[in-house]
């Protein structure tokens, strides 16, 4: 987003080049007034004097300079307007990726978390069945080390979605807000 709010920002400057461009042709008018005290009132008899000076330059012809600024300012802004579209595509195509990623995530989440359901109504059944007789240690640390790697699945899962949710502020422009929030929360 700041890169979307700094081409915004170059594109008004660059428009702001255009519009004088465009004025470029009027003449220009300087205007000079200057005031002088003297102690001594010499040959005049007065102590004051003032000047004024008035001129105004038109520019009949310049070789195309002004043409020439005129093209490329407007070639510029083309640029700039380029850019700042460029940048909001590429903010709204990261907002985009960040949100798909957020739903895979949590989808991921769900799947490892039923997965270590399942890994655990397993482990309770072949533990019953090992005390029944019907099983055997292998069989028993077999399914210990499978929900082990489920309970794992699922918890790397939750880290990933609280990434994918950091992703998405970020792309958002609310990183800022959510590390103020994440520093101002007590240890638990």
């Amino acid at each position: 987003t700041y890169l979307v709010k700094a081409s915004e920002y170059g594109l008004r400057s660059q428009e702001t080049f255009n519009r004088f461009d465009r004025l470029s042709w009027l003449p220009s008018v300087v205007a000079q007034a200057k005031g002088n005290y003297n102690s001594n009132k010499g040959f005049a008899g007065t102590n004051f004097s003032f000047d004024a000076i008035l001129a105004a330059q038109w520019t009949l012809y310049d070789r195309g300079q002004r043409y020439v600024a005129l093209r490329e300012n407007d070639a510029k802004t083309a640029e700039a307007r380029a850019k700042f579209e460029g940048a909001r595509a590429k903010a709204k195509a990261n907002w985009i990726g960040a949100k798909t990623n957020l739903v895979a995530a949590q989808v991921a989440l769900t799947q490892a978390e039923a997965q270590a359901q399942l890994a655990t109504r397993a482990q309770k059944q072949i533990d019953s069945a090992f005390q029944a007789g019907f099983s055997t240690s292998l069989e028993v640390s077999d399914i210990d080390s499978k929900r082990f790697f489920a309970i794992s699945a699922a918890a790397q899962a939750r880290v990933q979605l609280e990434v994918r949710k950091v992703e998405l502020a970020a792309a958002e422009g609310r990183l800022a807000a959510l590390l103020s929030l994440l520093l101002l929360r007590p240890a638990t």
